[in-house]
C-alpha cells in the first residue's frame, strides 16, 4: 500500500478523518491517476458524512481505472446509506453481473439489494435476492454486526409480516 494511503487508513483506524483526508489528498496531488487513491478519498469522505463528494471520487476512480472490481459496489453502499435505494439497488445489481458468484462482492451485493428492498418495502425482492446467496453465507459488519446475513432481513421481514414476535 503506498504510504500516503496507509497513512490515511491509520488515521481513519483512530478516527481522525480530518488527517486522513489531508494525507490521501497529498497522495492524489503526487499520483492524479491512482484510483486507489480515489477509493481511499471516497472512504475517508463517506466517513466523515460527505456522500456527494465521496460518490465524486467513485466517478474520478472509473475514469482513471474503469475495471476497477468493486466500483458498482461502493457507489451502491453510499447510496444506500443516503437513502437512495432504487439507485443502489441499479449499482449492486451491475456488481453482481460482472461477479463471479464465488467472489465476494457479487454475492455481497445480493445482499446489500436486499436491504434496499426491504426499505422500499418490496419484500417479496428482498426474499428473491436473499434466495440467491448461500445459507452459510456472513459479512462481519453488514449493519454493525460481525454475523451479518440474509437471516437478519429474513427475520426482519418475518416480523413485519407478523409472522414471527419482535424482540
Amino acid at each position: 500500500m503506498p504510504p500516503g494511503i496507509e497513512r490515511a487508513h491509520q488515521f481513519g483506524l483512530i478516527g481522525d478523518f480530518a488527517a486522513a483526508l489531508q494525507s490521501v489528498e497529498e497522495h492524489i496531488r503526487a499520483h492524479p491517476n491512482d484510483a486507489g487513491g480515489y477509493a481511499c478519498k471516497s472512504n475517508v469522505l463517506h466517513h466523515m458524512g460527505r456522500s456527494d463528494e465521496a460518490l465524486q471520487c467513485w466517478d474520478r476512480v472509473k475514469a482513471v481505472a474503469p475495471k476497477y472490481s468493486i466500483w458498482h459496489f461502493r457507489r451502491g453502499q453510499i447510496l444506500l446509506d443516503m437513502g437512495r435505494y432504487d439507485e443502489a439497488i441499479a449499482e449492486f445489481t451491475r456488481q453482481a453481473a460482472r461477479d463471479d458468484p464465488d467472489q465476494l462482492f457479487g454475492p455481497a451485493s445480493y445482499l446489500y439489494r436486499a436491504e434496499c428492498h426491504l426499505r422500499l418495502g418490496q419484500y417479496g425482492q428482498a426474499l428473491a435476492d436473499c434466495a440467491m446467496l448461500p445459507e452459510d453465507f456472513e459479512i462481519p459488519g453488514f449493519r454493525g454486526r460481525l454475523d451479518g446475513s440474509k437471516k437478519l432481513i429474513i427475520d426482519d421481514i418475518a416480523r413485519i409480516r407478523g409472522d414471527i414476535p419482535s424482540p
